[in-house]
């Protein structure tokens, strides 16, 4: 790991942008995702390594509907 000297002290530029480790959580993934909950989605997935939580898919798949729904509409009403 790269480490600069700077007054008698090393830093780590890594955690120095960064921030310290803490305990459970992972790093570069986002927010609310742990080790449990990377294990379950890699375990059901076949390859995704994006985590996606269940309400924000929820919510686009909904808001497809209604966009589908409404061009639905729009093109029978053209007919």
């Amino acid at each position: 790991m790269w480490k600069v000297e700077k007054a008698r002290t090393t830093v780590d530029p890594f955690e120095a942008v960064m921030g310290k480790e803490h305990k459970g959580r992972l790093r570069l993934y986002g927010r609310g995702v742990t080790a449990s909950t990377l294990g379950k989605v890699s375990a059901r997935s076949s390859g995704a390594s994006v985590y996606v939580p269940e309400e924000l898919l929820k919510s686009i798949k909904e808001d497809v509907a209604g966009q589908l729904r409404s061009e639905l509409r729009n093109e029978l009403k053209t007919q």
